[in-house]
């Protein structure tokens, strides 16, 4: 877990998580994404809760393999290399690790949890988890010759705790050292790392100058037809799988299911949904505690506008 003071430099670090978005093996990411990060274009984020949720549970996975393994972990431990003239370099954040003799850790261990209901959920090790433990023993030491990734997963309705071993490799571990220093070379440079573009995610919250406008050739406004096409075709789509379930729920009439003929069966059962809170109740009966609680958020929207007509003199 980060600290502030850390969060703070972070964008400066090519970190073990920077590292798979670098080498494209990260699931959500990708490098242009982390240049955006590390040269600060990209305004600060609130974590989702499920980040939040698995960065709390960090220490109970950590207590389990503790508990499982009789070992003491030495915890939260933040280790800096290649550090440049202009403060930049890599870095890796290690959750916990083994240690050993003379102040030196046998091999580091990365907490992860999971609520992905899938049969398929941590089967095996996600490629990106395991390239971050790589970049983590890196960090750790030439005498380190392995990782551990002990993983909290909520599968089928049960937990389950199991732990992965990832053996060190040094080939990969020199191939990620130089798209590291690659990656830092681009940002000192000021160069969009080539071939990959941003996610949507990344540049919904570039930051913008106010009351910018810029000139756009013909790419943009082809990408505005195509974009307006697609959110068309989605409207159709969208209208057509309405159409088809209001014919499927006709055809159950006042059944909460029926079996096809295939012997697979169609449910429509009650389920719980987000809880809900009536803001305008909480307003009238409590207004300071809504003043306290309740903000406004804001997001930008993609619009058109019609060009200003010429003014007549």
């Amino acid at each position: 877990m980060l600290t502030e003071a850390q969060r703070q430099t972070h964008h400066l670090y090519v970190g073990s998580s920077t590292i798979a978005k670098i080498i494209g093996v990260h699931p959500r990411e990708n490098a242009a994404d982390a240049y955006l990060y590390a040269t600060q274009r990209v305004e600060e984020v609130t974590s989702s809760t499920d980040a939040n949720r698995g960065i709390s549970l960090e220490g109970y996975v950590l207590d389990m393999y503790e508990a499982e393994n009789d070992i003491k972990l030495d915890r939260n431990i933040a280790i800096y290399s290649e550090i440049g003239e202009d403060g930049r370099g890599f870095c890796a954040n290690l959750d916990g690790a083994i240690p050993l003799d003379d102040d030196l850790f046998e091999a580091p261990v990365e907490a992860k949890t999971s609520n992905d209901p899938a049969a398929s959920a941590y089967q095996e090790l996600p490629i990106h988890v395991a390239v971050q433990v790589q970049w983590q023993m890196m960090h750790v030491g030439p005498h380190c010759r392995y990782g551990v990734v002990p993983v909290w997963l909520a599968k089928f309705g049960r937990f389950h705790f199991q732990v992965f071993r990832v053996e060190r490799d040094d080939t990969l571990i020199e191939e990620l050292r130089y798209f590291g220093f690659e990656f830092l070379d681009n940002v000192r440079r000021g160069v969009m790392p080539e071939g990959v573009t941003p996610h949507l995610e990344t540049l919904k919250h570039i930051r913008r100058e106010p009351e910018s406008i810029i000139s756009l050739d013909e790419e943009a406004g082809e990408a505005w037809a195509e974009y307006e096409a697609a959110k068309r075709e989605a409207k159709y789509w969208t209208s057509t799988a309405d159409e088809r379930k209001a014919a499927i729920l006709a055809l159950l009439g006042d059944a909460e299911g029926g079996r096809l003929p295939s012997g697979e069966t169609i449910t429509y059962l009650s389920q719980n949904g987000a809880r809900q809170i009536d803001l305008d109740i909480l307003q009238f009966k409590a207004p300071e505690l809504y003043a306290e609680l309740v903000s406004q958020p804001t997001h930008r929207v993609l619009r058109k506008a019609k060009a200003k007509a010429a003014k007549r003199r």
